[in-house]
């Protein structure tokens, strides 16, 4: 088992040890630093995630209805968005995780922020994903000024992953201690500052 599998499986261990209040405690700062930010004011079209199981929770970003927001839809191996409407709400998906309803979102273009599930983050902003590299190949196709960001419990940013060479970081992490930006100067020497 290669070492990211091994990271994978110990952090979602962790994770799932974790009690649903802590989960609701730390998704609930993150979601306030997310609100005081810049880069989420200036914002009109989001992508956020369902959470699934353990993960952190960022649903209640939609009592914003300043924003446009988008969740990932899976068919096959296929991943694409959809606007959330709450008039419609959400249906059950392929991997049981909460989609919402309605037709796919074509202009990919659009998007100025895309927050990214991940089990764990590195402080160049690779991450670790359930192994799938639905979001990989998603970035692929998304302008380069979109902002890529990982919601995350602190005590998995760590130092660093060792991505491979298919594997597209994220911009920006944000834990329950602050939001840092990810700063790649080189490939060694990689630095994380909290703004």
């Amino acid at each position: 088992m290669d070492t990211k599998n091994i990271l994978r499986n110990s952090t979602k261990v962790i994770r799932n040890s974790f009690e649903k209040a802590y989960i609701s405690k730390v998704s609930d700062v993150i979601v306030q630093y997310i609100k005081e930010w810049t880069c989420y004011k200036q914002a009109r079209n989001i992508m956020l995630f369902y959470p699934f199981k353990s993960e952190l929770s960022l649903l209640k970003l939609l009592e914003d209805t300043s924003k446009n927001f988008y969740f990932p839809v899976v068919d096959g191996n296929e991943m694409y968005p959809v606007k959330y409407d709450k008039k419609l709400g959400f249906k059950t998906g392929q991997f049981r995780i909460s989609e919402p309803a309605g037709e796919k979102f074509e202009s990919y273009q659009s998007f100025d922020l895309i927050f990214t599930p991940a089990l764990s983050v590195d402080r160049a902003g690779y991450r670790i994903g359930y192994g799938k590299g639905f979001y990989d190949k998603f970035f692929a196709k998304i302008k380069t000024e979109t902002i890529k960001i990982v919601p995350v419990f602190s005590r998995f940013f760590i130092d660093s992953i060792h991505p491979d060479k298919h594997d597209i970081p994220v911009d920006y992490i944000v834990t329950e201690k602050g939001i840092c930006h990810a700063i790649r100067k080189s490939e060694d020497d990689l630095v994380c500052r909290h703004p």
